[in-house]
């Protein structure tokens, strides 16, 4: 018996959560993960394959249905789905979803303040071990003023970039450098500023090497989430259409399964699987192979579903 498995996989994954607990039990799932499932799919311009929602359960639950309900299964499924993402709950959660991640960059968060701090304890205990080795003030102004030098020299020179013609993600990676040099120079500095104190206030050196070390690595903390939020919500832009998306994944799946040969003949293969006798076959897309196995009643039913909805989109 062929298995309807993978298309149900698809389709079912988009169940709306206004639908109740026993219409997903059906198909051996719940109303949280079948949310979670479609709004993943959405972000997609091409189909990523019907094994998208593969499960244990899922898969159990759909071979039970006879073969005779295939088609009428998957028909009610296809509505629910297209009744679901064309929902104004799944626009919201699916734009909700693409800014998940975002970084806090407000230094009087509590995040970023227990991170300060805790930098701050750590950077003044280990100065105040460090400064009791003989010899380590003349090491560590030695390091100090290299550094100083060959972060500038290294800022000036990538500053110097010409990135006319520079995609937006590798701007973003120079300004990543660019600020990494920004903030060894201003920390030398600091730290070459209260080299007095060394010998004269040991104690006062300890907490303003300390402040100065924590409050650079807050900075850096602080720039790197800037970054990573650019990135983030120019991919969220990227993908905010999720109705083209979606559009473009049901043109692949009829491009892909407009001509399969449900009676096409196949053999063991060697590896224990099955195999297209026919050698053409073999080469064949994806989709158009798993079609194949879940069988043509069903196929025909979501090819129905997906040239309804892909003229309302």
């Amino acid at each position: 018996m062929k298995k309807l498995t993978l298309l149900l996989i698809v389709f079912v994954g988009a169940i709306s959560l206004h639908f109740i607990a026993d219409d997903l039990a059906r198909f051996g799932t719940n109303q949280e993960e079948f949310k979670v499932n479609l709004i993943n799919l959405a972000t997609y311009k091409e189909f990523p394959g019907f094994k998208f929602y593969y499960s244990q359960s899922i898969k159990k639950a759909c071979m039970s249905i006879p073969v005779a309900e295939q088609s009428a299964a998957a028909k009610s499924i296809g509505k629910m789905v297209k009744t679901f993402v064309m929902s104004t709950n799944f626009k919201t959660d699916y734009e909700k979803n693409l800014v998940q991640g975002l970084e806090s960059t407000d230094r009087n968060s509590a995040e970023l303040k227990e991170k300060y701090d805790n930098d701050y304890n750590n950077n003044l205990n280990s100065i105040q071990e460090n400064i009791k080795v003989p010899g380590f003030a003349d090491q560590m102004f030695a390091i100090q003023a290299t550094l100083l030098e060959s972060n500038k020299k290294a800022l000036e020179e990538i500053s110097g970039k010409d990135l006319t013609e520079a995609s937006e993600e590798d701007k973003r990676t120079i300004k990543a450098v660019q600020n990494v040099y920004k903030q060894g120079i201003v920390q030398s500095e600091g730290i070459m500023k209260i080299k007095h104190l060394f010998k004269s206030n040991p104690a006062e050196f300890s907490k303003q090497y300390a402040k100065i070390v924590a409050e650079q690595a807050l900075e850096g903390a602080i720039n790197e989430a800037i970054l990573s939020n650019e990135t983030l919500l120019a991919t969220a832009q990227e993908k905010k259409d999720y109705k083209a998306n979606i559009k473009s994944q049901l043109q692949q799946f009829l491009d892909e399964s407009s001509d399969v040969d449900f009676g096409a003949k196949t053999i063991k293969s060697q590896s224990g699987g099955e195999e297209f006798v026919n050698e053409n076959y073999k080469k064949k897309p994806r989709i158009w192979k798993q079609c194949f196995r879940i069988g043509k009643p069903a196929t025909m039913a979501f090819r129905e579903i997906a040239q309804e909805w892909i003229r309302e989109l």
